[in-house]
């Protein structure tokens, strides 16, 4: 009996030694990564107009400054087919391809695995536990975004104090990129509002 606890604790000890250092030589292999996007066949245009409104993105609710190290988690873009032409304007359409393109907004506020990044919850009711920017070691839970009554962080909020909490946000240790969001216009954040006032109501942290 001795002989078999013996056998047993020490198959454990080389299990875990083995698993151990496999995963420290996964993070170390994958961690300076490039991913080959399927990028269009697109030509640099000299429309002072398309370059101010790709500056404007950029800056504002892309958030392209900050990019993010993918270690074991690999890139997530949009989930959504993206709208081949869609008005820029205050309204639900233009919000829906905002949030799902090009500010991302699911890609912090919807509950994924941390190993795969793949979602396992409800798009845009938060969940999701990220680093701070600014505080090592500290750590922030995303909020729910969806109109639920009980848990959805915005709901009792009317659209201009919604506008107003981006256009006069204070940057904080919290990896929202509120330094950015002053760029974004008041058309663009009623846009998202409203958007987001029309998706299902679901449960703080909501999995699928």
């Amino acid at each position: 009996m001795k002989k078999f606890l013996k056998r047993l604790a020490i198959g454990v000890a080389v299990f875990l030694v083995l698993g151990t250092a496999t995963v420290a030589v996964a993070v170390v292999v994958r961690e300076n990564r490039t991913f080959a996007a399927p990028y269009p066949d697109i030509h640099a245009s000299t429309d002072p107009a398309v370059i101010a409104r790709g500056r404007y993105l950029v800056t504002g609710p892309a958030y392209c400054g900050r990019a993010a190290k993918a270690l074991l988690i690999k890139p997530r873009g949009p989930t959504k087919p993206i709208r081949a032409h869609v008005m820029p304007g205050p309204t639900v359409e233009y919000g829906e391809y905002l949030a799902n393109s090009v500010a991302s907004c699911g890609g912090c506020h919807t509950k994924s695995n941390r190993r795969t990044g793949a979602a396992e919850g409800v798009s845009f009711a938060g969940g999701s536990t990220v680093e701070s920017r600014t505080s090592p070691g500290t750590k922030f839970v995303t909020p729910n975004l969806t109109p639920d009554p009980k848990t959805g962080q915005i709901y009792k909020w009317s659209e201009d104090q919604f506008v107003d909490r981006f256009k006069n946000a204070v940057p904080t240790a919290s990896p929202m990129p509120w330094d950015n969001s002053k760029n974004i216009s008041e058309d663009d954040l009623r846009a998202l509002y409203r958007y987001l006032r029309s998706l299902p109501p679901a449960k703080h942290g909501q999995e699928l």
